[in-house]
């Protein structure tokens, strides 16, 4: 992968780190707008449950360092190959 070749040996860890956050991230976000979904065609009355917003917000929270510390590395490496 070109991107993985093109960075120095101590961005991988930063760049992997973030990757597996993203994906985990993702899936929770994903299942949440699922069950607000379900709740809503089924007419409940809460979308998200306080106790699912709050565990989705934690979540959003920790994986926030891993991304900010990414998206450093990302702002020098396309200032410098990004055409």
């Amino acid at each position: 992968m070109l991107d993985r070749a093109l960075r120095s040996k101590d961005e991988l860890p930063i760049l992997e780190a973030s990757h597996a956050a993203r994906i985990m991230s993702d899936q929770g976000s994903l299942w949440m707008f699922s069950l607000a979904a379900l709740r809503h065609m089924h007419d409940a009355e809460k979308l998200i449950p306080l106790e699912i917003a709050e565990l989705w917000t934690a979540q959003t929270k920790r994986s926030e360092v891993l991304f900010n510390q990414f998206f450093d590395t990302q702002r020098n490496f396309y200032d410098t190959y990004a055409s």
